[in-house]
C-alpha cells in the first residue's frame, strides 16, 4: 500500500491559499493532513481530496530542456547565459523555472530563448541503443588505456552532442569494439517462450543482510531487462519474483509448441504442468520454473528446481518511499469523505 499525496506525479504548490472547512489554509497543510492520517492511494478519501484540490494545488513544472513531444534533453548545467546585463548558469535558470507551470508564458518564453543554448541531446557511444555496450571492454584513447565505460563518461563530461562530427568520429572508431548485440534480454514474466503480463502495481519484499525493503514489480523488471536471458541473475530473479509479479491469466505473446510455465506444489520442487484442478501450476504454486519439467501434481516433483528462498537483491533497484520495512495502517472503522465539498472524517461503526 502507498500513502496518498495530494499531487500524483505533479508538483505541489505548498504556499497556495485555499479554503478548507470554512477556514483559510494552504495546499501544503492539506497535503500534510492527508499524510498524517495514513490515507492510502486508491481510497475514497484520497480520490476526493485530489478531485477537490488537485487542479488548484498541483501543476506540471516547467522543464527547460523538455521538447514539444515530451522528451527530455540533457542540460549544460555549468554553461553561463548572459543577456541584457543578467548572468546565470543554465542550472540556476532551470531551478528557477521548475517553480513555474509548464504552460505559463514565462516557461514558454524561456524555452524559446534559452533552449538551444542550455540543452542538447547527449552523444551515445552505441548510437540509437539497438546495441548493448560492453562497458568493461578495454580500449585505447589518446594513448591511454581505458574502458568503454570510461569512454562514455568522457563523452558526457565533454557534453558532446548527438549528430555532431565529434560524436560520429568516436562512434566510428569504437562502436565495433564497445557495442555488442544482445542475444536475448531478460524479461521477468517470460518462461517457456511465453510472455505474461506484468503486474506493475504489485510490490515485493527484498531481503539483504542489512535490511528488508519493498520494490515495485516494474522496478524489478526494468533492472532485470539489463541482463541477458541466460544470466544466472536473470534466472534467480525470475525464480524469486515471477509468482508475485506476473499475471499468468494474461498471455502477451507465445510461440506455438510450448506449454504454460510449470511448477509443483507449494514448498516442493517446481515440477508438473498443472495443479490437481487443472490450473497452470505456476499460477497455482505462485512460482517460476525455468526448466519446464518435473512430475505432476503437488508434492515432490521429478524435475525442475528447488523452491527458492527470499531471492537475490537485484542492483540499482529503487525502493518505494515510506515502505522500507513497514506497512502503513488504517483503522478499519474509519474512513474519510467529503461533506458539503469539504474533506471530513466519518466513523462507519456508528
Amino acid at each position: 500500500p502507498e500513502l496518498c499525496s495530494l499531487c500524483d506525479q505533479t508538483t505541489l504548490d505548498t504556499s497556495k491559499i485555499v479554503s478548507f472547512q470554512s477556514q483559510m489554509s494552504t495546499c501544503g497543510n492539506i497535503d500534510g493532513m492527508i499524510h498524517s492520517q495514513n490515507i492510502l492511494v486508491g481510497s475514497t478519501a484520497c480520490n476526493n481530496a485530489r478531485e477537490l484540490y488537485g487542479g488548484f494545488c498541483c501543476y506540471n513544472e516547467c522543464q527547460l530542456c523538455e521538447t514539444l513531444n515530451g522528451n527530455l534533453l540533457d542540460l549544460r548545467s555549468e554553461h553561463v547565459v548572459k543577456q541584457g546585463g543578467y548572468e546565470a548558469s543554465c542550472h540556476d535558470i532551470s531551478n528557477i523555472l521548475s517553480a513555474t507551470p509548464k504552460d505559463d508564458s514565462i516557461c514558454l518564453d524561456a524555452k524559446t530563448q534559452l533552449g538551444n543554448e542550455c540543452c542538447y541531446e547527449q552523444c551515445n557511444l552505441c548510437g540509437d541503443q539497438t546495441e548493448d555496450t560492453d562497458w568493461y571492454a578495454r580500449v585505447s584513447y589518446k594513448g591511454l588505456t581505458t574502458t568503454c565505460l570510461g569512454l562514455d563518461y568522457m563523452l558526457r563530461i565533454e557534453q558532446i552532442s548527438s549528430g555532431s562530427d565529434r560524436c560520429s568520429e568516436v562512434q566510428g572508431a569504437y562502436m565495433e569494439r564497445c557495442c555488442q548485440a544482445r542475444e536475448k534480454s531478460c524479461q521477468l514474466c517470460e518462461t517457456n517462450d511465453k510472455l505474461y503480463e506484468l503486474l506493475p502495481s504489485n510490490t515485493v519484499m527484498q531481503y539483504s543482510s542489512f535490511r528488508t525493503t519493498f520494490s515495485s514489480c516494474t522496478a524489478i523488471d526494468n533492472s532485470m531487462s539489463k541482463l541477458e536471458d541466460s544470466d544466472e541473475e536473470c534466472v534467480e530473479g525470475k525464480r524469486a519474483y515471477f509468482g508475485q509479479c506476473c499475471d499468468t491469466n494474461n498471455l502477451v505473446a507465445s510461440d506455438d509448441g510450448y506449454s504454460i510455465p510449470s511448477g509443483g506444489g507449494v514448498g516442493s520442487t517446481l515440477g508438473g504442468n498443472t495443479s490437481p484442478d487443472g490450473v497452470p501450476a505456476a499460477e497455482w504454486a505462485g512460482e517460476y520454473n525455468p526448466s519446464g519439467t518435473g512430475g505432476p501434481g503437488p508434492g515432490p516433483g521429478t524435475g525442475g528446481v528447488s523452491s527458492p528462498g527470499p531471492g537475490p537483491t537485484l542492483p540499482n533497484r529503487p525502493t518505494l518511499p515510506g515502505l522500507e520495512g513497514q506497512q502503513p495502517t488504517v483503522s478499519p472503522s474509519r474512513n474519510y469523505t467529503t461533506i458539503g465539498g469539504q474533506l471530513t472524517q466519518k466513523n462507519e461503526s456508528t
